[in-house]
């Protein structure tokens, strides 16, 4: 629906290219973008060949046509649903799209493990942006943090399809500049809410057309296409606390507010 919309061309579209997997490395491929990823998709499949320019392009979009305020999480409310919804005692990375059992491309959602506040993939299958630039932690206890003010590259968090399952852990970091767009990275949205929740979105669309209408009074569904069915799931996430990062690797406090 963006696309079609809007006519938006993304980064790899408008270069021509974006970064495929060798099995060895990364190396620049001509064609490859969203709708050519290397690997046949599925709607049911996270977009991926996205940069996090073309993220918050698409957030833009979808807020001004819901008359929400959509975007990209930042890193703290990230950790903060993934740790919030898998237990202590669940084995990082056992049961996620990693590379041991990924067959190096992406998954449709839904088929792994469900986290207790009922959303999928927060682990593996694809790797997200979040709003932040990448730095290092603040020092002590902080409430609602967004990162540095500047910086030169974008966090990504959740690890994905090309990951080890022992690095597809909640605390692990990466980063890259705002234009680069791997098979691998994608992207999930947050829906702000009032009194200090949010909704987090499922990795794509469910389109149901010709289908019962959509009710429009339920919170965790955003509607994006009425007339054709199309809306997205989201699930409710409330404002708590939480050890951010490793303590090993100078975690933080943090009080989540929005």
């Amino acid at each position: 629906v963006f696309t079609t919309e809007t006519n938006y061309i993304t980064s790899a579209e408008r270069e021509g290219q974006s970064e495929a997997w060798t099995g060895n490395g990364f190396t620049a491929k001509k064609g490859m973008s969203w709708r050519n990823p290397g690997f046949d998709q599925t709607d049911d499949h996270p977009v991926v060949c996205v940069s996090w320019n073309d993220s918050v392009e698409f957030c833009k979009w979808l807020s001004k046509k819901t008359s929400k305020i959509v975007r990209l999480p930042t890193e703290a409310q990230w950790e903060y649903a993934c740790r919030k919804g898998y237990a202590d005692t669940q084995a990082p990375g056992s049961l996620e799209w990693t590379w041991e059992c990924s067959e190096a491309k992406t998954h449709p959602v839904r088929q792994r493990r469900v986290s207790r506040l009922g959303i999928y993939d927060m682990l593996g299958n694809v790797q997200v942006w979040c709003s932040d630039w990448y730095g290092p932690y603040q020092a002590g206890a902080a409430t609602d943090p967004k990162g540095p003010a500047t910086g030169t590259t974008r966090v990504l968090r959740g690890g994905s399809w090309l990951s080890q399952a022992n690095t597809c852990r909640p605390a692990v970091r990466q980063y890259h500049r705002v234009e680069a767009r791997l098979a691998h990275w994608g992207f999930r949205i947050v829906v702000e809410g009032p009194d200090s929740d949010n909704r987090v979105a499922e990795p794509r669309s469910s389109s149901r057309p010709n289908s019962t209408p959509l009710d429009s009074t339920n919170k965790n569904v955003l509607i994006v296409d009425a007339d054709n069915g199309v809306a997205i799931k989201l699930a409710l996430i409330r404002a708590g606390k939480f050890m951010m990062g490793s303590p090993a690797r100078s975690g933080y406090i943090v009080i989540t507010t929005r």
